[in-house]
């Protein structure tokens, strides 16, 4: 969802770089194709663009953990005519944006928010607050900077057919009734990797990675090499202030981006 905007944030970099035309044509090309095709299928097939609220979730999220640690009297007036004190305090999950957004009786995307509203109160509880917001956010992010994962953190570690926890011992049985047998053979052998502390983190975590990838750019350091990261770090970026729940699909590209960059490092050896 965050990639439109990484996108578009590239290009104003980069228009600022000399020297850098290619590079603007590359990024130029699938904004020019994303755009025209997107409206065209959400119209042809009259597709929603996305739950109501999706943009502000992580936001009111946010303002929830705030709320819990502190009683604020602003937030709870912003919110007094959605939720109750109580409510708003149950319906939260430290981890997951998701349990505000769908898993409550009264759920975040049935409900009209005025967003500039709470994009200005959030703004102005981040001076207040910064600590707790920013705690907010690694605790929404885990999956993506912590290398091991932790057993009271549902994680959606793969999704082969449905999206369910891998702490689901249901799944399997889902799997053997609704799948085609090469997905059978599949399934068991990725669940235990995923279980598998280990391998877990190997497979499924991107923490050792981001730790590798920061000790490849200090070591060597160039001007292309950070040029070539810019997509990767306002993508990063990005779903550090959005990411609404622990998905490995979300943070899967940080171990892509750390193989080109061994065949980069690769390349300059050769050179020398």
């Amino acid at each position: 969802h965050n990639g439109i905007y990484t996108i578009i944030s590239s290009f104003i970099i980069l228009f600022f770089i000399k020297n850098k035309i290619k590079l603007l044509i590359l990024i130029t090309i699938p904004l020019l194709i994303y755009v025209p095709t997107t409206k065209y299928l959400e119209k042809k097939y009259h597709i929603s663009p996305g739950v109501k609220n999706y943009e502000i979730q992580s936001l009111v999220h946010g303002l929830q953990t705030i709320y819990l640690k502190t009683n604020d009297k602003e937030i709870e007036k912003t919110f007094v005519n959605y939720y109750t004190s109580e409510e708003f305090k149950t319906y939260y999950n430290k981890y997951n944006v998701d349990t505000i957004l769908h898993y409550n009786i009264k759920p975040l995307r049935n409900i009209d928010l005025d967003k500039s509203k709470i994009i200005k109160l959030y703004l102005k509880k981040l001076l207040e607050y910064p600590t707790i917001l920013i705690e907010d956010r690694l605790n929404g992010t885990n999956v993506m900077w912590d290398a091991f994962q932790k057993d009271y953190i549902n994680t959606y570690n793969y999704q082969l057919l449905y999206t369910e926890y891998e702490q689901n011992e249901l799944i399997m049985d889902k799997v053997s009734k609704n799948s085609k047998k090469s997905q059978e053979k599949i399934s068991p052998i990725v669940r235990s990797l995923a279980l598998n502390k280990i391998s877990n983190t190997i497979l499924f975590r991107t923490g050792i990675y981001i730790i590798l990838i920061l000790i490849i750019v200090i070591k060597y350091f160039d001007k292309k090499l950070i040029i070539s990261l810019i997509p990767s770090i306002l993508n990063t970026m990005t779903l550090l202030l959005t990411m609404h729940h622990q998905s490995y699909r979300y943070v899967m590209y940080i171990q892509l981006i750390f193989i080109l960059m061994l065949l980069y490092i690769n390349k300059q050896e050769v050179k020398k």
